[in-house]
């Protein structure tokens, strides 16, 4: 199960004890893999329940585990 990830205002994602996210580079939920300066083929998915009334997480994944993970576009 991922960690959860919170945004800050500067649209930084962290958690404790996780890498920083930003328009530079994003790690992997699933694998850890550091995105590629382009994010070539990454996916990030906005979480939020509103029950649990918890501040929305953003997840990144990257091209294989974004597939295994969801289908659709992406390497097999």
């Amino acid at each position: 199960m991922p960690e959860d990830r919170v945004v800050d205002s500067d649209g930084n994602v962290e958690a404790e004890g996780s890498t920083r996210a930003s328009a530079r580079g994003a790690t992997c939920v699933e694998c850890r893999l550091v995105a590629d300066p382009g994010w070539t083929g990454w996916r990030a998915y906005h979480i939020a329940d509103p029950e649990r009334r918890e501040d929305p997480v953003v997840w990144f994944y990257c091209p294989q585990c974004a597939y295994r993970e969801f289908g659709g576009p992406g390497r097999p």
